[in-house]
């Protein structure tokens, strides 16, 4: 990533942003996906009334949506205000590459 970003023609820049893209929100989606597609499947299965379905996924974005919205909120205001310095940033970076790896 570190040459497509010097690189100096925009077709490189612009494929490596989207492979970048891609392969970051794919590992996002298997992350995340679980335990709506449990809860979900769950509230199929009881076959509630209209008003009830939509009453648990309201429940559900109360107690799962929501705090992940104000977490990511948090994260991003907070490491938009902050210089990291090249041991911190290494860091992060072995840490996040580590977590795509596995």
């Amino acid at each position: 990533m570190r040459r497509i970003v010097k690189e100096s023609q925009l077709y490189s820049m612009l494929v490596g942003t989207i492979v970048l893209a891609i392969s970051a929100n794919t590992y996002e989606l298997f992350c995340t996906i679980g335990f709506p597609m449990v809860f979900t499947r769950i509230l199929t299965l009881h076959h509630l009334s209209p008003m009830h379905y939509y009453m648990y996924v309201l429940l559900y974005n109360i107690v799962y949506v929501i705090p992940l919205i104000i977490i990511v909120t948090i994260f991003t205001i907070s490491l938009g205000m902050m210089k990291l310095s090249e041991r911190q940033g290494r860091t992060l970076k072995l840490v996040s590459g580590n977590l795509i790896f596995y």
